[in-house]
């Protein structure tokens, strides 16, 4: 995508009770202020009664109808129909943190995205609970923070985590292969800001040695 398209492109969050129309009247506005859909995913936990949960991507044109008309518009439409959303240009970078143990690669990926400019953010941290990847974090000009976490001082060392994410304003948390259960207090923190890249048995399967279990039918 050009760095034109992305000026002008969009990103809409939805949520509310499933029922009939929500499609229909969130398209029809963006259709009503001449934005074209060029991405849409939905998802209904359950069809009678559950939650509609929606993603769409769209481009507008400024010269047509302001962004600010649209985000307008949609707050009303919001207001009518009881929806929860969120509505940004695509062009505004978040800042993101991202937490690793000693493997790399889910965060090598990272930096790597990250550099070559597809990813689209700022990455003001790197905070791991050990010391192994601090030299290739360092490298990319991103500061590394090692907060060793035990049993023993768990909470300490999320508290300090946390101070160091809220002096940075971190809107988003990437566990990028970050060996730790984060604790409820954590989690309640940072409330569907935080995303696991790396897949997970947890916390159905507690324990060492996880995939050797799993292959004996442990």
């Amino acid at each position: 995508m050009n760095d034109t398209n992305r000026e002008q492109r969009a990103r809409l969050l939805v949520s509310c009770q499933d029922r009939p129309g929500v499609v229909a009247h969130i398209s029809t506005l963006l259709f009503e202020h001449h934005a074209n859909i060029v991405q849409s995913d939905q998802y209904s936990t359950d069809p009678e009664g559950g939650m509609f949960f929606m993603r769409i991507e769209f481009e507008w044109n400024e010269d047509q109808f302001p962004f600010q008309a649209i985000e307008s518009a949609f707050s009303e439409l919001a207001k009518t129909h009881a929806f929860t959303y969120k509505m940004e240009k695509e062009s505004r970078k978040k800042q993101m943190a991202i937490f690793v143990s000693k493997e790399n690669h889910c965060l090598s990926e990272l930096l790597w995205k990250w550099r070559a400019g597809e990813l689209i953010a700022d990455i003001p941290l790197v905070i791991s609970n050990h010391p192994d990847n601090r030299e290739e974090v360092e490298s990319y000009g991103i500061p590394f923070h090692h907060i060793p976490s035990t049993k023993a001082n768990r909470k300490e060392a999320e508290q300090q985590a946390i101070q160091l994410l809220k002096e940075h304003d971190v809107e988003l948390i990437v566990l990028a292969r970050y060996m730790q259960i984060l604790s409820p207090d954590f989690v309640s923190e940072f409330p569907q800001q935080i995303i696991n890249i790396h897949h997970s048995f947890l916390p159905a399967f507690i324990g060492a040695n996880l995939m050797q279990r799993l292959l004996k039918g442990v």
